[in-house]
């Protein structure tokens, strides 16, 4: 005979087997199953997922983008001031060498640095010289007291040595083209140090060329000697090729025949040329204009005019081209900074224009500086750019590891709480 439950466990010593009574149900089983199943839907949905999307969410500050949609620029408002035509007075200018090519002034900026640079390609046969701080002291410093409202300027100097420009001179002339001269571009950039800087950069070249190539003359196309013997690059800066004149020639800079040439640069002879160079650069002269007088006092006023005018335009430009492209990018995040830069520079743009039609130009000018400042910083702000670079397939590619393991469990278990619930019902009515 089978021995009961109750045999069975004096069978065994210790054992107790509990009574009916205490012995879980099947009811008690699926309301503990189904207990188990909610709280961990809860936690996935409640709290799981909250702290997901708010950790996630792209915060984009509101920012003006009707105000921006309106802003027009003065050149579609009122077209192009006129044209600059010097009068007799004041600063003395040489005529721009360069005539084939259309000159541009600067770009809208806070800060300039002018860096002039004394090249000397053979220093073993060849010493070359310069006054450079005292020339510039006395020809660039008062002209730049006078240009402070325009930019900040920054001026240095420094001598580059044993340098191979590679010119090839034309056989028998002694002379060579601007593109030949080019090369002294190419051959100097790489040392002048200009990537240091984040302000832009006027670079001006006093090139000395080796005592073989003595005397060497720029000529345009049509071989005529260039008269300052420089040419201009626009929005770089411009070089000077200083040829020393064979002995009995000009004082103004002394050569020997001796094996070591010795060689002194006139200071107030590349100062000319390098300010007709600098006011090309802020658009005081034209590239056309041919030598000439400055006066300071009156030009300055139409100067700030035209810069008040590129900045405000400039920063027109970036803040429509910033709106367009958060507006197209959805998920590019525009936090506090780049939104209150957005909004400075809206009312500056506004301060600006207000004070240009009162007549307040220096005020107008201020304004539209730091318009000019505020946009380019929201335009390149780092956040902006770090969100370029991540595409929405992406996002995919994170979230799916991230999700599919804690969220497959909890599908498949509502998924089996749902089937025994139905299977329950399903006895329940046959039993009723």
């Amino acid at each position: 005979m089978g021995k009961s439950d109750d045999d069975k466990a004096k069978d065994i010593p210790g054992a107790r087997v509990p009574a009916a009574a205490a012995r879980p149900t099947s009811d008690d089983r699926a309301i503990f199953d189904t207990f188990n199943i909610f709280f961990y839907i809860a936690v996935f949905c409640i709290i799981g997922l909250p702290i997901w999307w708010v950790t996630t969410t792209t915060s984009r500050s509101s920012l003006p983008f009707d105000e921006i949609d309106a802003f027009s620029t003065y050149t579609q408002e009122k077209g192009q001031l006129r044209k600059h035509h010097v009068p007799n007075s004041e600063v003395s200018v040489v005529e721009p060498s360069q005539k084939w090519k259309t000159f541009w002034v600067l770009p809208p900026t806070t800060a300039v640095d002018i860096v002039f640079t004394l090249v000397n390609p053979t220093p073993d046969r060849m010493t070359v010289s310069w006054d450079i701080e005292r020339g510039l002291r006395k020809h660039l410093d008062p002209k730049l007291a006078r240009l402070s409202p325009l930019a900040n300027f920054t001026v240095s100097s420094q001598i580059l040595r044993y340098l191979d420009a590679g010119i090839v001179t034309k056989a028998g002339t002694g002379t060579i083209e601007f593109r030949e001269a080019a090369k002294i571009i190419n051959s100097v950039e790489s040392r002048l140090g200009s990537f240091s800087s984040n302000n832009h950069v006027l670079n001006f070249i006093v090139y000395v060329p080796p005592p073989d190539q003595q005397p060497l003359r720029l000529v345009d196309s049509d071989q005529n000697l260039v008269p300052t013997n420089a040419f201009i690059t626009p929005r770089w800066g411009g070089v000077m090729i200083y040829s020393p004149d064979p002995p009995g020639g000009d004082a103004s800079a002394s050569a020997t025949t001796t094996p070591r040439q010795s060689v002194t640069v006139d200071v107030q002879k590349i100062a000319e040329v390098f300010l007709t160079q600098f006011f090309v650069h802020l658009g005081l002269l034209d590239s056309d204009q041919r030598s000439g007088q400055i006066d300071l006092a009156k030009d300055l006023d139409t100067l700030i005019k035209k810069r008040t005018q590129m900045n405000v335009d400039d920063s027109i430009s970036t803040l429509k081209s910033l709106a367009s492209l958060l507006g197209q990018m959805g998920n590019i995040a525009i936090n506090e900074v780049v939104g209150r830069n957005i909004y400075e520079a809206v009312r500056h743009i506004n301060e600006a224009k207000e004070h240009f039609d009162a007549g307040d130009f220096s005020e107008a000018l201020s304004h539209s500086r730091r318009a000019w400042e505020k946009s380019e910083r929201a335009f390149y702000d780092p956040s902006l750019l770090e969100q370029l670079y991540f595409p929405d397939d992406q996002k995919f590619a994170i979230y799916v590891p991230l999700f599919l393991p804690s969220g497959l469990p909890v599908l498949m278990s509502a998924v089996k709480w749902y089937k025994s619930r139905k299977a329950r019902l399903a006895v329940t009515g046959v039993n009723s």
